[in-house]
């Protein structure tokens, strides 16, 4: 999925996904929330580059992702299949 300069793939995703985020400053947020709201995952990604993030503890499911630095946030959904 491609949006807004971010790019998340593979989804749906099994153990782990790749998060190649473009939308400025050296830094963005990363937080992955539940189909409840629950926020089960946050960690700073770095910009320009690709990075992998391990879901592989979480349970199988539609997570919405936001990565943020200022304004805008950009949000997808990602399926998670363990």
């Amino acid at each position: 999925i491609q949006q807004n300069g971010v790019v998340v793939s593979p989804n749906p995703a099994k153990g782990f996904f790749t998060v190649e985020s473009t939308i400025g400053g050296n830094s963005a947020q990363l937080s992955i929330v539940n189909s409840v709201g629950a926020e089960v995952l946050r960690t700073s990604i770095v910009n320009n580059s690709k990075q992998q993030i391990d879901i592989s503890a979480h349970l199988s499911g539609v997570y919405l992702l936001r990565i943020s630095h200022g304004t805008p946030v950009v949000n997808k959904r990602l399926t998670v299949g363990n």
